[in-house]
């Protein structure tokens, strides 16, 4: 059940550093959690950073510190229990639901739209906020401020697969588990927008057996305001117990810094489809490459087999004409910015992309990661650049542009500013890499010659 509010309208929490004077919901939120086992000791504060709501310390923590420990009983996992009409709505997600992620979208859906003020978790949904800044929730003229950028296209396929999947849950749910009112395409797109920006993939061990576990896709009330930087500064994970969700300092925390976590090497792209925020002076941003294998190329079969065989990458798009169409990405470290899932290299692609030899082509057979020839480097440096500068000059406006109205303009709408950001980046990283490849075109024409 959850907390009384006519109770936890008179009770302030525990400690002064959670008590928010102009706030009563996140008043009654700490209240709830305290009532489960919640003891902020520590002094953790939510409140308001430049990256939106953020947790920030009160006091200095050393290294290997607990924090501060959420009760299990908070949190909202594809193994929660306590959902619906005595658990019969969970039982059938759980059983017809397989995706981790998607689950609990449903579930969080289900407790905000249909159990509303009911749901145990009422305290904690009635602070998430309710407007979200995705690139799905981008109007037609904001999304076309991304226009030449991947993530144009992208977030409109976004857009068709969750219309897709949200009639597929319609079928599914309706009426017997979901009211039709409850189950709308604007409120599943705000639960897996949810789901996607605020969960943990925690692990839960065997309570027999510490060598077995399972991984559950949860939200973990209060730990889901940490904010995401790809420097993080804290941890945080399920303790062995299984009784309490940990945030502990892996490194020293001064008094009065933000915490972070980290959600792995994702760009702006991802960030701005999946968690609804840019990150400024983001090492892990990249730009997307469309490379062809034209489909009177005499090695195409072999070269096909050589990237399947050595860097695991096949084709994304076979065209009518059997054109085979290959995507790799370039970042801002070097030239050989690998996509974490798959370890694509661009140098090792490029140089089968342009080889024109049996010889060299027998040699990539075995090993792809070296140097073929420097008539075969020469040309992927030229490929690539020719790459670069084509896209530079596909973008409706110019870096110039984009600098001149994030300096002069009053850029209040924060959609407009994130994708201003977004393709100034991305033009960014394609000019360092025309200059990069400028510089290894001519060294090896001097070293061809020599």
């Amino acid at each position: 059940m959850a907390t009384n509010e006519s109770d936890s309208f008179l009770r302030k929490p525990k400690y002064e550093h959670d008590y928010y004077e102009d706030d009563q919901p996140m008043n009654e939120f700490i209240i709830w959690l305290e009532d489960l086992g919640f003891d902020n000791h520590q002094g953790l504060r939510i409140g308001s950073t430049d990256l939106g709501r953020g947790m920030v310390a009160t006091k200095a923590f050393e290294c290997q510190n607990d924090i501060t420990i959420v009760p299990r009983e908070a949190i909202l996992g594809d193994d929660s229990k306590i959902i619906g009409d005595n658990g019969r709505v969970g039982e059938f997600l759980r059983q017809n639901i397989t995706e981790g992620l998607e689950l609990v979208a449903l579930m969080i859906l289900y407790e905000r739209f249909v159990r509303a003020e009911n749901s145990f978790w009422y305290p904690w949904i009635k602070i998430l906020p309710k407007q979200l800044s995705h690139t799905v929730y981008w109007n037609e003229e904001e999304l076309n401020e991304v226009r030449g950028c991947a993530l144009y296209e992208l977030t409109h396929c976004l857009h068709r697969q969750l219309q897709k999947k949200h009639l597929e849950y319609k079928k599914l749910l309706v009426p017997d588990y979901f009211p039709e009112e409850a189950l709308t395409l604007e409120n599943y797109k705000w639960a897996i927008c949810s789901s996607w920006a605020r969960t943990f993939l925690i692990t839960v061990y065997d309570e027999f057996d510490d060598s077995k576990h399972t991984n559950v896709t949860a939200f973990v009330p209060f730990a889901d305001m940490l904010n995401y930087h790809a420097e993080r500064n804290c941890k945080a994970q399920l303790d062995a117990s299984n009784k309490f969700f940990r945030i502990w300092a892996p490194w020293p925390i001064s008094k009065g810094e933000q915490l972070f976590v980290e959600y792995g090497n994702k760009g702006n792209t991802e960030l701005m489809m999946y968690y609804g925020f840019h990150l400024e002076n983001n090492p892990f941003s990249a730009v997307r490459l469309s490379f062809c294998i034209e489909p009177n190329d005499r090695f195409l079969d072999k070269k096909k087999q050589i990237l399947k065989s050595q860097i695991d990458l096949e084709p994304f798009l076979t065209g009518s004409d059997g054109a085979q169409w290959f995507e790799v990405q370039i970042g801002k470290v070097d030239l050989t910015y690998a996509v974490e899932e798959d370890q694509v290299k661009v140098l090792p692609f490029l140089r089968v992309l342009v080889c024109d030899d049996e010889n060299e082509l027998d040699i990539a057979v075995k090993e792809i990661k070296n140097i073929l020839s420097l008539t075969n480097e020469l040309n992927i440096y030229v490929a690539l650049k020719m790459k670069c500068e084509s896209l530079i000059a596909s973008y409706p406006t110019t870096p110039a542009d984009d600098l001149k109205i994030l300096s002069t303009e009053n850029l209040s709408n924060y959609h407009r500013f994130a994708a201003i950001k977004t393709r100034l980046e991305e033009k960014q990283i394609l000019m360092e890499t025309v200059s990069r490849t400028e510089i290894m075109i001519n060294d090896l024409n001097q070293a061809i010659v020599n």
